[in-house]
């Protein structure tokens, strides 16, 4: 075996050093939460007229190890009209599949954006749920200021942190609704 001077070796070492760092952060990156090549499932959002329940349609919905923002899904309210006050509930089709808790945030939107403060969601047990009504929000008081039956349409983002690297967001569009004062 043939030796190198002592700068040598030592090259030689923080290569292999550096190497096995990048060996390890890329097992650690690939088999993150146990993800390998299976997808991260931890919630899924469906449309209204899917059955979460059946294999074919949740592979067709799984969501990547890297994808960030899934998807815009249409979602109604249980009312078409509502007072300052009220709470808004939306029907929604999902799986929960790991015990994470999402953070929600919606907005009322007419001419003018009106956001609501981001919240912890509801923690549910695990499992698939089909047509679930889900508290969205709270008409709030200043929608009081803008004229009497106006159209409303609310937006919602629930996001959460399927691993330390990733983030997921679904997008909920909700169909027009009135306030009424």
């Amino acid at each position: 075996m043939k030796r190198y001077p002592w700068p040598r070796q030592l090259t030689i070492y923080l290569e292999l050093g550096f190497i096995m760092t990048g060996l390890l952060f890329l097992g650690y990156q690939r088999f993150l939460d146990g993800a390998a090549v299976r997808p991260v499932d931890v919630y899924k959002m469906f449309p209204p007229s899917a059955d979460p329940t059946t294999d074919s349609f949740t592979s067709s919905y799984s969501v990547g190890v890297l994808g960030d923002v899934i998807g815009a899904y249409s979602v109604k309210t249980d009312k078409t009209s509502y007072k300052i006050g009220e709470d808004i509930y939306l029907t929604l089709n999902f799986c929960h599949n790991r015990p994470i808790t999402p953070i929600v945030q919606f907005t009322f939107v007419d001419s003018v954006i009106t956001a609501l403060p981001a919240r912890q969601g509801d923690t549910q047990p695990l499992g698939c749920y089909t047509d679930s009504k889900v508290i969205a929000a709270k008409v709030p008081p200043q929608l009081a200021l803008t004229p009497s039956d106006t159209k409303y349409q609310l937006r919602g983002v629930i996001s959460y942190r399927a691993n330390p690297l990733r983030k997921v967001s679904y997008l909920l569009v909700s169909n027009i609704f009135n306030i009424n004062h």
